[in-house]
C-alpha cells in the first residue's frame, strides 16, 4: 500500500512538474537564453504546412528545451562534465611531442582549440564561397540605404576575428576586401580591424568569448577617432586591472569547452559627463564598468556584456556639446565596448541594434527617417562578419 501511494505522489509529482513546463512554455516563456547568449525559442504558429513537413514539431522541441524549468541548470551541468573531460585530453595532448610539434587545431563539437596550450576556443575559418550570396544581399541593402542618404556621411568599420583567417594556413577569407569592392562608401571612409595572424588575435580577442578584449577594443576606438575625422586627443587606457580570475565567455556555451575559463582585465577609463537613454528611457550608465571597478556588493559575474553594457535595440548618448557632430552607430555587439569613447567625441551618439529594434522599441527601424529626425550627420556601420551576412541588421530606408 505505501509503495502505491509513493509511486502515486512520483507520478503525480512528474506531471506537475511537466504541466507546468507546458505551461510556462505557452504563456509565460523567456526572452533571453542567458545560458547560450541568445534569444529563446519560443513556441511557433501551427499551420498545415509547418506540421506536414515536421517543422512545428522542431519548434516545439526547440522551445521545450529553452523554456522547461531547469532546462539551462540542466545544460549547464551536462556541458561542464562534458568539458571536464575535454580538458584533460587537451591538456595531455599539449604536453605531448608530437602535437608540440605539430600546431593544428583540435576539434570539439562545433569549435577549435588553439594556442600553445590549446586554451583560445575558435570559430571555424570562413569559406567565402559559403557566404557570398549573403554578402551580396546585404550589399545590397546598404548600398539602398546610402543611396537613399545622399547628404549624410557614411563609414565603414569591419572586424576581423578567427573566422577571417585559418590560423595553421595562414590564408584569409577576403570578406572585407570584397566589401570594400562593392559597397558605395569611399575608401577614405572604410577601415578594419585586421588580424594578421595568431600572435596578434591572442593580444586582442578573449580566449573563451568572441568579442574582442580591452586592448583590441581600445585599438579599434583609436582607429576609428582616425577613420571618423577626429582631431581630439583620444581618452587614455588608465590603469589595467584585474576583474575576475575565472570568466568564462560566450564560446564556453558549447558542451564540450564549458569548464574554460580566464582572467578578465579592463581599462580603468574616465568618460565626460553625459547622459544616457536606453530604449527610450534614462538610465544611470551604460554598461557597469564603475561598479566593478568599485567592488560593489551582489554584482553577477562579470562578462563582455555586464561590464560593457549589453545589446539594446535603441542607446542615445548626449555630451551636451552642440558644438559638435552627431552620429548613428549601426552594429551589434562588439560596438558596445567602445560606445562610450565614441559617444565622447560627439554631440549626440545613436546606437542601434537592428536585432533587438523593434522588440524594445515596438516599432520597426526606418534610417532615413531616423536619420532625418535626428538631424545625424554621420552613420557607422561596424561589426564583423556575422553583420554583413546576416539580414537582421539591413534597416529599412
Amino acid at each position: 500500500m505505501a509503495k502505491r501511494i509513493i509511486n502515486a505522489v512520483f507520478i503525480s509529482l512528474v506531471l506537475i512538474f511537466l504541466s507546468a513546463g507546458l505551461l510556462k512554455t505557452a504563456f509565460f516563456p523567456n526572452d533571453i537564453n542567458k545560458l547560450e547568449n541568445r534569444k529563446a525559442n519560443k513556441l511557433p504558429t501551427l499551420s498545415l504546412s509547418a506540421f506536414l513537413d515536421g517543422s512545428y514539431q522542431g519548434g516545439v522541441r526547440d522551445a521545450l528545451s529553452d523554456q522547461v524549468f531547469f532546462a539551462e541548470n540542466m545544460k549547464e551541468l551536462y556541458n561542464k562534465v562534458n568539458s571536464a573531460f575535454v580538458k584533460l585530453s587537451v591538456s595531455s595532448a599539449a604536453s605531448s611531442t608530437v602535437m608540440s610539434e605539430v600546431r593544428e587545431y583540435i576539434k570539439v563539437d562545433d569549435m577549435n582549440l588553439y594556442g600553445e596550450n590549446y586554451d583560445h576556443i575558435l570559430y571555424n575559418p570562413t569559406v567565402f564561397e559559403w557566404v557570398v550570396d549573403m554578402l551580396n544581399v546585404n550589399i545590397e541593402g546598404f548600398n539602398g540605404i546610402i543611396s537613399a542618404l545622399p547628404e549624410t556621411d557614411f563609414y565603414l568599420y569591419y572586424v576581423e576575428k578567427e573566422t577571417d583567417i585559418n590560423f595553421v594556413t595562414g590564408e584569409k577569407s577576403g570578406i572585407f576586401e570584397y566589401l570594400s569592392e562593392n559597397i558605395n562608401i569611399p575608401a577614405e571612409r572604410e577601415a578594419r580591424f585586421e588580424v594578421s595572424d595568431f600572435a596578434e588575435f591572442s593580444k586582442c580577442f578573449y580566449r573563451t568569448d568572441h568579442h574582442w578584449n580591452q586592448e583590441g577594443s581600445y585599438r579599434g576606438y583609436i582607429q576609428l577617432l582616425d577613420l571618423l575625422g577626429i582631431n581630439e586627443k583620444a581618452i587614455e587606457k588608465g590603469e589595467k586591472i584585474k576583474l575576475s580570475g575565472s570568466f568564462a565567455g560566450s564560446k564556453t556555451q558549447s558542451p564540450g569547452v564549458s569548464s574554460f575559463k580566464e582572467d578578465f582585465y579592463a581599462y580603468k577609463l574616465s568618460y565626460p559627463e553625459m547622459t544616457i537613454t536606453q530604449n527610450g528611457e534614462e538610465t544611470k550608465d551604460f554598461g557597469m564598468q564603475s561598479e566593478y571597478f568599485e567592488k560593489k556588493a551582489d554584482l553577477p559575474h562579470v562578462t563582455y556584456g555586464n561590464f560593457y553594457g549589453g545589446d539594446m535595440g535603441e542607446i542615445i548618448f548626449d555630451t551636451g556639446n552642440t558644438e559638435k557632430d552627431s552620429i548613428l552607430i549601426v552594429g551589434e555587439s562588439y560596438d558596445n565596448a567602445i560606445l562610450k569613447l565614441l559617444a565622447s567625441h560627439f554631440y549626440k551618439t545613436y546606437s542601434i541594434d537592428m536585432r533587438f529594434y523593434n522588440a524594445y522599441m515596438g516599432k520597426d527601424f526606418n534610417i532615413s527617417e531616423y536619420v532625418k529626425q535626428h538631424s545625424i550627420d554621420k552613420v557607422l556601420l561596424i561589426g564583423n562578419i556575422d553583420f554583413f551576412i546576416n539580414e537582421e541588421f539591413i534597416p529599412e530606408y
